[in-house]
């Protein structure tokens, strides 16, 4: 979280990605969150389609470009508040991670990320009325992870 909100680019996920032909991957991740602490309730989703090459500099070593788009929810409750929070994003993703081979089956990947909001907007739904707010987002950091490979 920064500034009381959790940041959707910062959720963990969970990646299917399949080389359809030499090189060439399509995927995507999903993240799921939930919290509930004392009369507040968060609910986050976020699913990221994406297309990838994969190039290997070597036998151990290689880098996997992949890109795509995310749409991300984040739903806030509180029981004792006038209403909920609804913010949501659909952004463009870039990551560039490289692979660094343990067997024939398994590598770590590690690389930059960088995620560029097209649309984004906060719903305040209050006893007094709504009101929405455009909103916009960036994020780049480094993402790092295991890949299995399943032949």
């Amino acid at each position: 979280m920064v500034g009381g909100q959790l940041q959707p680019y910062a959720l963990p996920r969970l990646g299917f990605d399949g080389f359809v032909i030499d090189g060439l991957s399509i995927g995507g991740t999903l993240g799921i969150y939930t919290a509930s602490l004392e009369d507040n309730d968060a609910t986050a989703f976020l699913v990221a389609p994406r297309v990838g090459y994969a190039t290997y500099f070597s036998d151990s070593v290689g880098i996997w470009p992949r890109g795509g788009f995310s749409l991300y929810s984040l739903k806030l409750s509180n029981d004792n508040a006038n209403g909920d929070v609804t913010t949501r994003y659909f952004a463009f993703d870039v990551e560039a991670p490289f692979l660094f081979n343990l067997a024939d089956w398994l590598a770590i990947h590690a690389g930059p990320t960088i995620d560029v909001s097209l649309s984004g907007s906060r719903e305040v739904d209050t006893r007094g009325g709504d009101v929405e707010i455009d909103m916009s987002l960036f994020s780049f950091g480094l993402a790092a992870g295991i890949t299995g490979f399943i032949p």
